[in-house]
């Protein structure tokens, strides 16, 4: 059973979602299946960078009865998964309450009954984006924001909205606007099936509204730095980089062969270096580049991001 110790503990806290960070993408690998009390269900992997609402399936029926919002999708834009989000709502006590289906940059502090939203990240994305579906159910709408903070204030921020149905997957972007030219040091991504949410705290959660079943599917995330030149969120192959920080030189290491190139960008996604790559293990020197944060690209032939790593240069 999936921490069930933790979510009795839980339920005074009325929700409860583990920080984590970013390993993954795709929404290939970054699933597990966990069993609780009602059964099984499939979740993100406890170290995935985004966090969903199921894990108060594993609250015991005594306690209340919460429903899954989030599931692996088997109609995906490519690859084999992506994820669906579903409203709905759950009984606690005597109350019914609503639960957007979302998932996010999301840690409910249970001990001191809080909300803590955002990860670590330190670059200065153009936009984010993505592909979806949305089926709302009575004008119900949906949204995908991004909110970039330094020292907890917005630095910049973007936010989209879906009032109406969107039967194919279609690509979306969220533009983000800059009020100051500081470095972030922490994001927030939050996708969402009814936009009527406020995730600030545990009180403005529970006041969350919208119509149960409306439904969104999302694929392919990825944050762009102009010029064509992505991060993605969510790539489909790990890669695994060390040492990090690192000073002079950078191991790869994939879990499959590739042949194409490792492209290194700074924190603004200028181009620093570019480097041929054949195999599935092989090391880039970066002696050259200046102390800082960097991410790299490892693009196939065919021109195709399949994967993407920060790092820092010491």
């Amino acid at each position: 059973m999936k921490r069930v110790s933790l979510f009795l503990v839980a339920v005074m806290a009325v929700l409860s979602v583990n920080a984590q960070t970013f390993p993954d993408g795709g929404f290939e690998n970054c699933w597990m299946q966990y069993t609780c009390e009602k059964g099984k269900y499939w979740d993100f992997v406890e170290d995935h960078f985004l966090t969903t609402l199921n894990q108060l399936y594993d609250m015991s029926s005594e306690s209340g009865i919460a429903p899954l919002t989030a599931f692996r999708e088997e109609d995906a834009y490519e690859g084999n998964y992506a994820v669906k989000l579903v409203s709905d709502t759950m009984n606690f006590g005597n109350e019914r309450i609503f639960l957007p289906g979302a998932c996010g940059t999301l840690h409910i502090d249970i001990f001191n009954i809080d909300c803590v939203l955002g990860n670590p990240f330190t670059h200065r994305p153009t936009a984010m984006s993505g592909y979806m579906k949305y089926a709302p159910v009575n004008g119900d709408s949906a949204a995908i924001e991004v909110v970039l903070k330094k020292n907890s204030v917005a630095i910049g921020s973007g936010k989209i909205m879906f009032y109406n149905a969107v039967n194919a997957y279609t690509k979306f972007t969220v533009d983000i606007n800059y009020t100051s030219e500081a470095t972030p040091d922490s994001v927030i991504v939050i996708v969402a099936s009814s936009a009527n949410y406020d995730f600030t705290s545990i009180e403005t959660l529970m006041k969350c509204n919208g119509q149960i079943g409306s439904t969104i599917y999302i694929d392919e995330l990825a944050f762009e730095y102009g010029d064509g030149v992505k991060e993605l969120l969510l790539s489909n192959t790990h890669v695994n980089v060390y040492p990090n920080p690192a000073c002079k030189q950078l191991n790869i290491q994939l879990e499959q062969d590739v042949e194409g190139e490792v492209i290194v960008y700074d924190n603004n996604g200028k181009q620093m270096l570019n480097q041929q790559v054949n195999g599935k293990q092989f090391s880039i020197d970066i002696n050259t580049l200046a102390t800082g944060h960097y991410f790299l690209n490892i693009v196939n032939n065919d021109q195709k991001i399949i994967a993407s790593k920060q790092f820092v240069k010491e």
